[in-house]
């Protein structure tokens, strides 16, 4: 709403008022034969007029002013009011809004935790199954089984591809938990999640796998130079991927070792360059002790023992195999 001024509202109907009042002089000068039949000059009307009709319109026009302004503060003050509730509102819903989405984010951090550490877990359970998987082929080459012996190595191949697959995925939750911390920092400083659970000892213990990448491809290279095997080699190299990541039998025996190390060394790189960062933003303001609760520091003792038992699997089973 527009609003009402002095000139609008007063002096402009003032102004047709007396141009109005005008008028009546303007025809007795005009009409009349005998001026002088009249009580006023014709001049004289030229003043009376227009003071006749400015007049009452600038006590009419003065009286409606104030009204129009005090009805217009008093609409001024409501839209005043009004936004200023919306604003409140607006502040409060995003302040819940951020509450909510830093609740998921902790929730998401500790589920990334979790899924980390059963990931890790898995890690020596698949170097065992290749490293058994490993002596059946032994077996089948002394004993001459061919076919058996490549089934053999297949599936020693496909238990490290699956060792290779989720020390790549650990990386990811490592990536995808430093990046929620950063958010949740920034919705709710006063929140302090857990530390990721795998350090860069933890990943250390990872390139176990490489000692049994190197004895399998010396078990299959023993084979390859048998006339026999080497065909049974030649019939089964390119068949279906025996490991997500890899186009064939060929293609695992040529490039798990690099694959393995290139997987160990980039998990390295997040949870050093990475996750420090978000360790030592999150450690200036307190001690990890004080600053997680009860229920949180006891799942974090618990979540780095099971950390650590398969790294001790880890190590034994890089232990047996050199």
């Amino acid at each position: 709403m527009e609003k009402p001024t002095f000139q609008r509202k007063v002096l402009v109907p003032c102004g047709w008022a007396s141009l109005i009042g005008l008028l009546p002089g303007f025809l007795l000068m005009l009409g009349s034969q005998n001026l002088t039949d009249y009580p006023f000059s014709p001049a004289l009307w030229l003043i009376i007029g227009p003071l006749f009709f400015a007049v009452p319109t600038f006590l009419v026009q003065s009286v409606r002013l104030g009204i129009a302004s005090s009805e217009y503060q008093e609409r001024q003050r409501n839209e005043w009011n009004t936004r200023k509730l919306a604003e409140a509102a607006a502040d409060r819903a995003a302040e819940d809004a951020a509450k909510h989405r830093a609740k998921r984010l902790a929730a998401e951090v500790d589920e990334r935790s979790e899924r980390a550490v059963e990931l890790f877990e898995s890690l020596p359970k698949w170097l065992d199954n290749s490293a058994s998987w490993v002596a059946d082929a032994r077996k089948h080459f002394a004993a001459g089984a061919f076919s058996p012996f490549w089934s053999s190595i297949e599936n020693a191949y496909a238990a490290l591809g699956a060792y290779n697959g989720n020390v790549r995925a650990i990386e990811n939750l490592a990536t995808r938990y430093r990046a929620d911390v950063t958010e949740l920092h920034r919705l709710e400083s006063r929140v302090f999640p857990a530390a990721f659970p795998i350090d860069l000892d933890d990943v250390r213990a990872t390139a176990a796998a490489e000692e049994a990448a190197r004895q399998l491809g010396g078990v299959v290279y023993e084979a390859q130079r048998h006339p026999v095997f080497a065909q049974i080699w030649e019939q089964r190299r390119t068949t279906a991927a025996v490991s997500a990541g890899f186009a064939n039998l060929e293609d695992a025996v040529n490039r798990m070792s690099l694959s393995l190390q290139s997987s160990v060394a980039g998990l390295s790189l997040v949870i050093q360059s990475e996750l420090s960062e978000s360790r030592s933003a999150s450690g200036a303001a307190a001690s990890a002790a004080d600053r997680l609760a009860s229920a949180q520091l006891t799942n974090q003792i618990a979540l780095n023992k099971r950390v650590d038992d398969a790294v001790w699997l880890l190590e034994q089973a890089e232990r047996r195999a050199v």
